[in-house]
This record gives C-alpha cells, structure tokens and sequence, in this order.
C-alpha cells in the first residue's frame, strides 16, 4: 500500500514543482503554493496512516545513527519556530548535550516534532520548552525529553485515551484545533520500540508536560557533512536508464531529467530492461521496484550478473531506506523514495558522475546532512 499510495502523490507533487519553477503570474504564484501546502499535509497524514498500520503489525525498522543530541534538537526545532506565533519555542541539551549516541535520529525527531507541534498547536499564549538529557541507570544509557507548553492543557479523563489512534479530547477541540489524533498513536509504540516509554501530566488550562525516554549507546563523534543545494550547472552530463512503467512518473523523471541536460532512456518493464542495458551502456540507473512483469529487484540481480560497476538507485513508494548492509546485499547502490525530491535527484546524479562511484559509496551521513538521517549511506539519504 505504500508503493500504491506514494505513487499518485509522486505524480500530484511533482507537477506542481514543475508548475512553481515554470513561468506564473502573482495570483498562479499563490495557487501553486497552496497546492503545494495542502499536497505536503495530505502526504504528511498518508505516512502517519502507514505508520501506525506498520506499527500494528511489528514492521518497524529501526536503522541506528551516530548523532549530536544538542545537533539533533536544533535540526528538529528550528523549522517548527515559525509555527510559534503566540509565544516563543526555546529548547537546550543539559551538561552532556554535546556527547555523541547512536540510536535511529529519523524516528526521535519522528516524535518529537509530533510532541512539539501539538505543543505549539494547543499554545496560544506563553512559551514550549524542550529539554534533552542522557539518564544512566541499572537498564541502561537512555536519552530523556521533556516537552512542557502553558497551552490549554488536558482534561483529567482524557489522559488515559491520547494515546489511542484518532484518540482527540473533545469534537470542539478537533473544530477549532484540527489534527487527526493520529501523531500520539505513533509515538507511543515508537517509543516502545525504541527501548523507552512515554508518559503525561496536564492540568486543564495550565498546560502540559510531556516526557518519553529512548535507549542509546554512546558512539564515536563523526564529522557531518553539510549538503547545499546543487548547482545545476554543476552537474555531469550522464546517459540514465529510467525502468518506470507508470506514466505519470516517466513524464515527471523526464522533465526533471532534461531540464538538467541529462540524456534519457526509458524501459516500461523488466524484460525491456534487460534488454536495453544488454546493448547499450549507461552511467546511472534508476529502478523502479514495482514493475508489472518481474520485479525490480529482479531484474537488478540479472543485470548485476553482467555489469557490477554501474550505479542503480531503486525508485519506491516504500518510505523505510535499507541499510547500507541491506543495499550491499540487494546489489543496490542507492534509495530514492516517492514522490522524489528534485534536490535529492541532483545529488545523485552528482555523486553518480564523480569519481567516487567507481568505488565504494560516499560516508554515512548524520541528521545535519538533510530533512532525514541517512539510513544507507549517501545515496541512502539522497
């Protein structure tokens, strides 16, 4: 359902990039943007839906990285200011802040901006503070948060429900509020996977205090790398085999592509696959896995019987990136997730062109290189 939920948006979110950098008056200007808001919050409830139907069936991943935890705070924090428009948001790591853990970074801040934008959604006046530390006992290094606002607070026979799914305090709360009461339904057993637990206390108007717990390990400090976005005339001139079979999405690849100078090949199934790259030779190859003979997947391990050294970055609906083992195993060089993300795109074509994929992929990366840790990679995260 991933792979058939996510390709539609592909389609839907990719002409309206391409309608924001086409030619607009002021009023299509506005249109698009709109569009664009409301198509990133409809995406925005479809991976909460997968995630807590993943969740229900106990196929969460978990995919460890090395991270800062004043880093992380100030990564999940900073964009959620904005939203800050009765008050202020301020958040710090106590003594150890700077410390270098290991745990998935992806889901922490996964919950956190749930905690953190109800905080802020339900505090017209005042302030939300967030706190970080490691607590160590007899279980085990943990790093604690704190969410505290001064909003509205929770009423008393509410507390034992917020957890559930669609779960909200009353009907004029979702009125005046909004939200489908689903965020609190994955953070709870997204704590618990992690090796934590999650708990509340509220007093109706004066506000609430969340707080949930994570297990970690301590881990070497890794220097991040910092990714700015790529200059298009910077990019390699690359012959592409796009295996694609959905229309929509070989129209968008295909602008997004040329747009960038790139020349393109496209082969609708499997077998037509196999065949081209049998005859022609290509410097990036990018694989849907969802084809209508025989999967993608497949079709990499033949091509990989006869061609070891050319890039192949797998094009899914399947928002969980492999490990870096995982992608190694599966004969993958990289994990582009739809609806695909232009500046991501260029970023593989960029690494696809240098020097550096002849040989081994580029260093994992951290929670500084972009929106998500890196969960295989470089190109994992790309």
């Amino acid at each position: 359902m991933s792979h058939e939920l996510r390709t539609p948006m592909h389609g839907v979110l990719g002409v309206n990039h391409l309608l924001a950098d086409s030619d607009l008056s002021e009023d299509q200007r506005e249109l698009v943007a709109t569009l664009q808001e409301s198509d990133e919050n409809l995406l925005h409830l479809i991976s909460d839906i997968l995630d807590l139907s993943k969740l229900d069936a106990g196929r969460v991943e978990l995919d460890p990285v090395t991270f800062s935890p004043r880093e992380l705070l100030d990564l999940a924090m900073k964009p959620l200011q904005v939203l800050m428009t009765h008050g202020r948001l301020c958040w710090h790591a106590d003594d150890g802040g700077d410390e270098w853990l290991e745990a998935d970074a992806h889901r922490i801040r996964q919950v956190l901006n749930n905690l953190v934008g109800n905080a802020i959604k339900f505090t017209q006046h005042g302030e939300v503070t967030v706190c970080a530390k490691t607590v160590e006992s007899a279980s085990g290094l943990h790093l604690q948060f704190e969410v505290r606002d001064t909003g509205i607070g929770i009423p008393p026979d509410k507390l034992d429900t917020i957890f559930e799914a669609f779960g909200q305090a009353s009907p004029a709360t979702v009125r005046q509020y909004g939200g489908t009461g689903l965020g609190l339904a994955i953070c709870a057993p997204l704590v618990e996977r992690m090796g934590g637990k999650i708990d509340v206390e509220s007093e109706l108007g004066h506000g609430s205090r969340f707080r949930f717990t994570v297990a970690v390990e301590r881990a070497t400090r890794v220097e991040p790398r910092v990714n700015a976005a790529v200059d298009p005339d910077s990019l390699p001139r690359l012959h592409v085999l796009v295996v694609e079979d959905n229309k929509v999405s070989q129209m968008l690849i295909r602008r997004l592509l040329e747009r960038d100078h790139q020349r393109v090949t496209f082969a609708g199934t499997g077998q037509q696959a196999l065949a081209i790259a049998h005859d022609q030779r290509f410097d990036l190859i990018l694989m849907d896995l969802g084809l209508p003979d025989i999967s993608g997947l497949e079709v990499n391990r033949e091509m990989r019987t006869h061609d070891a050294a050319t890039p192949i970055v797998a094009l899914t609906g399947e928002a969980r990136r492999p490990s870096k083992r995982e992608l190694t195993e599966l004969g993958l060089t990289g994990w582009l997730t739809n609806p695909l993300d232009p500046e991501r795109l260029r970023r593989t074509l960029l690494w696809s062109g240098s020097a550096d994929a002849a040989n081994d992929p580029p260093a994992r990366s951290t929670p500084r290189e972009g929106n998500e840790p890196s969960s295989s990679g470089s190109l994992g995260g790309v």
